[in-house]
């Protein structure tokens, strides 16, 4: 039987009828298809993409004969980067990149630069517009450029001048359009229209303007692109392209299908896009009874879940065992339709090493639990993480979906749900997941402090080093962006990774290891200045927060912790040369913490690549001679 990974954002319209389109086509094949899915970046928890970014380690993604990719989907700062390199590393099956395009992938694509430049000149020589303003989506995505380039295009072809303050880069969802609005009505301006580039920044761009009492699309027109059931539901209903997401899942898998049997395949195949011009743009449409119905229901939906979720995190919050919760959380999630849920927890036995495989998940897992709509069976079985689940219990054909289980960036586990009405699900299951992992974390939290004044005292310490830890820090980093969004205090993120932990655990013991954990602790808080804190976040990682932008006293910080362990190595004589990767970026208006933190981390493992690289070289030339 073929088997096949999909990774996608969270139960979006969108990912539910791509997923949907691609399960079908496996269930034809009789191939089975495992879903690794995240619910995005939300909220101030700086570290919860963290946690849901984790899921991409969960799979050995040698075992599959195809994986597919939605990236727009993902919602998370740099989660496509860090899953191609796993990919490229350990995949050996065909990879199919759908809507992004990928010179390394086999892609689905639409044709976003003709699909806008149809929008935009319909809004030129259909309604007369000219002062038209652009919401780009996130631009480290090709169709985002894209799209933005038939914007300009157009403009240009029909001599309507376009200057910087007439574009906005937006985000792909929700978040930015009451700050886009303010953009494009700086200073008093009007512009005529805003097109967005998806239909997410519309509804919001639309909200934000009718809060402003300015009327679509008589003051002011609107568009978007996607054309998702929302968009055509608002008042009034958007303007948009249609994108066909059944299509997009039929042919991601036909590409892998013709690769598995040696037939001729494209590297990129186009899926045509049209036009569905509503009344946003000034446009007339009536909308379909049974899709405003059908929106009806899912509202209704969604304020169930909602007042279901404030009971359920009660009901958690008085559990007193695991068996206790799993048998609460299975009553919440009784009345909908599902084969098995499958809680898989990192191994205690293993959880204190610093040597994982991946650094995140343990070797092996333990299943907790298995809940069906019938019963909670708590279970204490041991397996390979690489199995994703006991093999006794992969027997199913269904659809699995997997989520990670994690508080914060603190990973747990996983989460595997077995169902062939996901739709049904898009509501509650992420935040049933979410209420289940810090119901956990909770218990665990308890459990480990019996006494509450010492819990109190060392909530916010690392037990083993003494300096702060990832609840510090994550509260440090919160209160620096706060002064940054209200006085405009820079702030700076430094990622420290130590090197060679694992060796030093490996060959001298974990005693050792602790040592050096501690030493590169102290080092870090006499490096830190006193602008700066520092917090150790979870094995060999450090973060070192600095109250300042300025290149040159960042730069000085860290040369003198690169001093500082030189002077350790010398003094200590110790059989091993404590070392670390260093990274760093500063947190600008604007800018927020998590890609902050993302890029201080792409930038620390830039470091670390060249160290190992460098060593590979100094280590083959040695067997070479």
């Amino acid at each position: 039987m073929r088997k096949i990974a999909l990774f996608m954002g969270e139960f979006g319209e969108y990912q539910i009828e791509l997923s949907g389109a691609i399960i079908q086509e496996a269930k034809k094949a009789d191939a089975a298809i495992q879903i690794f899915t995240n619910s995005g970046s939300y909220g101030s928890n700086l570290f919860h993409a963290l946690g849901e970014k984790t899921v991409i380690r969960i799979p050995n993604l040698a075992d599959y004969d195809g994986i597919i990719l939605a990236p727009d989907t993902f919602g998370i700062t740099g989660m496509y980067d860090e899953l191609v390199e796993l990919i490229l590393k350990e995949a050996k099956c065909p990879v199919v990149c759908i809507r992004k395009g990928d010179d390394r992938f086999y892609n689905v694509l639409i044709d976003n630069y003709s699909a806008m430049r149809t929008m935009v000149e319909h809004f030129i020589t259909v309604h007369g517009y000219r002062k038209i303003c652009f919401m780009t989506g996130i631009m480290s995505l090709k169709d985002a450029w894209d799209r933005r380039q038939g914007y300009l295009d157009v403009m240009q072809e029909y001599g309507i001048p376009v200057t910087g303050d007439m574009i906005f880069e937006g985000d792909y969802w929700k978040n930015k359009g009451e700050e886009a609005v303010e953009h494009f009505l700086a200073e008093g301006k009007m512009p005529e229209a805003i097109i967005c580039s998806n239909d997410y920044m519309a509804v919001s761009v639309c909200d934000a303007l009718l809060r402003r009492g300015i009327r679509i699309p008589e003051d002011i027109a609107v568009s978007g692109f996607d054309d998702t059931e929302e968009a055509t539901c608002s008042v009034p209903s958007i303007s948009s392209m249609v994108v066909p997401n059944d299509d997009l899942g039929i042919v991601a898998y036909r590409i892998l299908d013709n690769l598995w049997n040696q037939r001729p395949q494209e590297k990129d195949v186009m899926v045509e896009v049209k036009t569905a011009y509503k009344e946003s743009c000034g446009c007339s449409f009536e909308l379909n009874k049974e899709l405003l119905k059908k929106r009806f229901f899912e509202t209704e939906d969604i304020r169930k879940v909602l007042y279901r979720n404030v009971h359920m995190n009660a009901d958690f919050e008085n559990t007193n065992s695991f068996e206790e919760l799993a048998e609460c959380a299975r009553r919440y999630i009784t009345m909908y339709s599902y084969e098995a849920i499958y809680i898989c927890a990192c191994d205690d036995a293993e959880s204190r090493e610093e040597t994982a495989e991946n650094g995140i998940y343990t070797e092996n897992m333990i299943l907790r639990a298995v809940i069906t709509p019938q019963k909670t069976t708590v279970l204490n079985k041991r397996f390979k993480r690489t199995d994703l689940l006991p093999r006794e219990y992969l027997t199913s054909k269904m659809p699995l979906y997997v989520a990670a289980l994690h508080a914060r960036d603190d990973c747990m586990g996983y989460v595997a749900l077995q169902t062939e009405k996901i739709a049904e699900l898009r509501f509650f299951f992420q935040i049933w997941t979410l209420g289940f992992a810090n119901a956990i974390d909770r218990q665990r939290m308890y459990h480990e402090n019996r006494d509450l004044l010492e819990m109190r005292l060392q909530y916010n310490r690392d037990e083993l080093t003494g300096i702060g830890n990832r609840r510090e820090i994550e509260k440090i980093l919160r209160n620096r962006h706060q002064r940054l969004r209200t006085y405009g205090e820079g702030f700076c993120v430094v990622s420290i990774d130590m090197d060679g932990l694992k060796m030093i655990n490996d060959t001298y013991g974990h005693l050792e290891g602790d040592i050096a954990l501690k030493a590169m602790a102290e080092i870090l808080d006499k490096s830190k200045g006193k602008k700066g804190d520092v917090a150790r976040t979870g094995g060999d990682e450090y973060i070192m927060c600095l109250g300042t932008n300025e290149k040159e006293e960042i730069e000085k910080t860290i040369s003198e912790v690169r001093t500082q362990i030189a002077a350790y190595n010398e003094r200590s004589k110790k059989p091993y040369q404590l070392s670390a990767s260093i990274g760093y970026a500063c947190c600008r208006k604007g800018m927020s913490v998590v890609d902050c933190m993302q890029i201080s981390d792409e930038r620390m493992y830039r470091e670390k690549r060249k160290k190992r690289q460098k060593a590979e070289k100094i280590r083959d030339k040695k067997a070479g001679n």
